[in-house]
């Protein structure tokens, strides 16, 4: 306060008589204070109150790097930083990140067998580990009783290999024996060419599409014969010698015209020992594998066709590109 603005003496009011002193005191206080320009006085103009703000967590950028300690089993891995610690931490001691979802380090597996011989059952006091009618001496009979007779089993393996090595005919014998167990075990087979295939009616071939077509070996020609709903198609197959045939690939249809010559649906096979098979070929011009389940030896077979497949253009034939026949070895 600059020194023009302090009172003269005169203007300080003297205290009257009987006034109270608190007001005496007021009164003077009023006359030493004077305003300053450009000040607000008024409560309107006061700044407004600002409301206090949550902390803000200051954001640290921290990269994952290696442990540096070696991680023993049980350790805890920070999943912001990566480093090892103790279970018994609940903070980083790298980053102070929060431990509650951090991954546990499993044992290795020759730790875990460790753990399982070091926490067996002790006895309890009085029992001995191999006194009768515990667990263990029970679990040592039997293991007494699995060697005797896992060496019973060597010595009796040992003395039929020397007679397996000994004797020929006894070495001929079994050696007989495996290969006929392994060919019904895993079986081969081999192509088996028919010596003559013949039609069983003069009718059911052509001129220009033989029954010889089935069994040429090419996929380019044909089999034709009419058909009436009366009087189906069958022919004769004759091979040169007994064979169990087990498989046959049939080509169906037409090659050149598929969908315009009627398709076999049902074959009827009937062996040379009698026996009947029936066979459900598909209706597609690629090859198809049939499977007989023949287990006896035969020498010729008759194929009769049941059912057709009907063309696009409702004409009664049946077309068979090619046959081929396989036998158990």
């Amino acid at each position: 306060m600059s020194p023009a603005a302090v009172p003269s003496a005169d203007a300080v009011p003297v205290p009257h008589a009987g006034r109270p002193e608190a007001d005496e005191r007021r009164d003077l206080a009023a006359t030493l204070i004077e305003p300053v320009e450009g000040h607000a006085t008024s409560s309107a103009e006061e700044l407004p109150e600002v409301a206090p703000q949550p902390v803000q967590r200051q954001v640290r950028t921290i990269h994952k790097t290696k442990p540096t300690r070696r991680l023993a089993p049980g350790d805890l891995i920070c999943g912001i930083c990566g480093e090892g610690n103790v279970p018994t931490r609940k903070f980083c001691s790298r980053c102070g990140e929060s431990l509650d979802h951090a991954e546990e380090v499993d044992p290795t597996w020759l730790q875990r067998v460790v753990r399982f011989f070091r926490n067996r059952r002790k006895h309890p006091a009085g029992t001995r580990p191999g006194q009768k009618g515990t667990a263990r001496h029970r679990k040592w009979r039997m293991s007494v009783g699995v060697r005797r007779l896992r060496t019973a089993m060597g010595i009796i393996v040992i003395l039929l290999t020397l007679v397996y090595l000994a004797f020929p005919p006894v070495r001929r014998s079994v050696n007989s024996a495996v290969q006929e167990i392994f060919q019904e075990v895993r079986p081969s087979l081999k192509p088996v060419r028919p010596t003559s295939i013949t039609a069983n009616d003069p009718s059911f071939t052509t001129p220009q599409h033989p029954i010889e077509n089935i069994t040429d070996q090419f996929s380019n020609t044909y089999w034709v014969s009419p058909t009436t709903q009366s009087k189906l198609p069958s022919f004769t197959v004759t091979f040169g010698g007994d064979y169990i045939i087990s498989d046959l690939i049939l080509h169906s249809g037409a090659s050149d015209d598929y969908v315009n010559h009627g398709r076999p649906q049902i074959l009827k096979l009937t062996f040379s020992d009698s026996q009947t098979v029936l066979l459900n070929p598909t209706d597609t011009p690629d090859g198809q594998t049939l499977k007989t389940n023949k287990a006896d030896l035969v020498r010729s077979v008759v194929i009769e066709v049941e059912d057709i497949y009907l063309p696009q253009n409702h004409t009664q034939d049946v077309a068979i590109s090619e046959i081929e026949f396989f036998a158990l070895e």
